[in-house]
């Protein structure tokens, strides 16, 4: 877990963590619920998928959440 005990396998460190979800995902609204009630939300960015499954990789056909575009 984040945290900023000294000694921390993972301490906090404005820019080191970054956090993918996707809001069509059951568990994301508690993870970000958890991203700011631990006062993370300045220290771990964050960025969402569009709630769609798209073609990532034209090559190789391979899909997955696509990025929003904003």
């Amino acid at each position: 877990m984040v945290s900023e005990e000294e000694g921390a396998k993972y301490p906090v460190e404005s820019g080191r963590y970054h956090l993918y979800i996707n809001l069509a995902c059951p568990w994301a609204n508690g993870a970000l619920i958890a991203l700011h009630l631990n006062g993370l939300e300045d220290v771990v960015s964050f960025s969402t998928t569009a709630p769609e499954w798209g073609v990532v990789n034209q090559e190789t056909g391979r899909t997955s959440w696509v990025f929003d575009k904003n």
